[in-house]
């Protein structure tokens, strides 16, 4: 099974929050010039035609949801709309940016733009990257690098800083990365987080010329909980474990190129189809938005036996929409192959499923199956 492209993965990711840049047209010198002209996307997107330039359609990021001390990732794509080509491009974040009051006749304070400063004086500016953040990946296209900085402005494989050399961009082009973020362990609620673009005399007091544009984004970071984990996997396979929970569960499986987000959560649920006597919690996975993941995704779950009334029977995986079903008969269902391909008829069980007695002493029923992807897993 092929994953989706990655467009549909912006499009997926944009459908809470949309985010784009504009700019102006090019003059001598090659910067982002010219007035507030409505000529560059810049954010998480999509753009489709017809999109406003201004906020908060436009220099808006979406970012992944995440736990505590696990990881996010938003896409960033600037697309040049201006008529003329824009040279030496280049996006910034975190210590790496330039200060948003730099060219004092463009603060972003929410006039059009994303609300990073204040209206009132002395002007004061949300930092582009919260205190204790950390880049700790950037996927960039080919011939458009990233190099993330440490704290003291050295290249680094994870840092406070990051800057990525768009380019020349013509007339329609757009480039599109994706940036992965490191949530400390004692972060909670809600956090904002900035990216600039500019042109390559980069930002400064231009008069006329807005030469920096701003993407701002909301990183929320989910309540801590044993039975939920939401992470953005920078190795592009999602490895997820819910080992402390009262249900446990895990989650494994893909190959994506540009990483993996993954959340999943045990929690109560009613959802059991007509004709089933279901128990349990629901497991419920969402990996990258939906899309159907390559060589599949393998689910475990386990049950305590002290918790069953007789042996299960099997497992009911509700698909995206959790109306559509497919049944997982622990007795009819065919194993898995070592290795799946895309002739695989899924879903599969990698193994007979049975009780056993796990390191914590407690018995459980415990049952690994794979499945095309997302949905939500119980028991009957």
């Amino acid at each position: 099974m092929r994953a989706t492209p990655r467009f549909d993965l912006v499009r997926k990711l944009a459908v809470a929050s949309a985010v784009t840049l504009l700019a102006t047209s090019m003059v001598a010198g090659g910067v982002l010039a010219g007035n507030t002209s409505k000529q560059i996307y810049f954010g998480s997107g999509p753009f489709p035609n017809g999109t406003s330039f201004s906020y908060p359609d436009n220099y808006s990021l979406s970012l992944t949801p995440v736990s505590a001390g696990r990881v996010t990732s938003t896409y960033v794509t600037i697309q040049n709309k201006g008529g003329g080509t824009l040279n030496h491009v280049i996006i910034e974040g975190g210590s790496h940016a330039p200060s948003p009051t730099a060219n004092t006749n463009f603060i972003p304070n929410g006039t059009n733009t994303p609300p990073i400063c204040t209206t009132t004086t002395p002007v004061t500016c949300l930092p582009s990257l919260p205190e204790g953040f950390t880049y700790v990946a950037a996927f960039a296209p080919t011939g458009h690098p990233c190099t993330i900085y440490d704290a003291a402005g050295v290249p680094a494989l994870t840092g406070p800083g990051i800057k990525c050399d768009v380019g020349q961009l013509a007339n329609n082009v757009s480039v599109t990365y994706r940036f992965a973020i490191q949530v400390p362990t004692n972060a909670s609620n809600t956090y904002q987080t900035w990216f600039t673009a500019s042109g390559n005399e980069g930002t400064s007091n231009q008069g006329s010329n807005q030469d920096a544009f701003f993407a701002l984004g909301t990183i929320t970071v989910d309540p801590a909980s044993p039975c939920s984990d939401a992470n953005f996997f920078t190795s592009g396979t999602v490895d997820s474990a819910l080992a402390s929970c009262d249900q446990p569960a895990t989650l494994s499986g893909g190959a994506f190129a540009t990483g993996a987000f993954a959340k999943v959560q045990v929690t109560d649920t009613a959802l059991c189809p007509a004709g089933f006597k279901c128990f349990g919690k629901g497991v419920f996975a969402n990996v990258e938005f939906g899309v159907p993941v390559t060589g599949g995704l393998q689910w475990t779950v386990m049950w305590q036996k002290s918790s069953l009334n007789g042996t299960p029977k099997g497992v009911i995986h509700f698909l995206d929409n959790l109306t559509a079903y497919e049944n997982i008969d622990f007795k009819s269902t065919a194993q898995c192959p070592a290795t799946i391909v895309k002739t695989t008829k899924l879903p599969c069980l990698n193994g007979k499923p049975g009780f056993f007695t796990a390191p914590n002493g407690f018995s459980y029923y415990r049952a690994i199956f794979t499945t095309t992807g997302n949905g939500m897993g119980r028991g009957y």
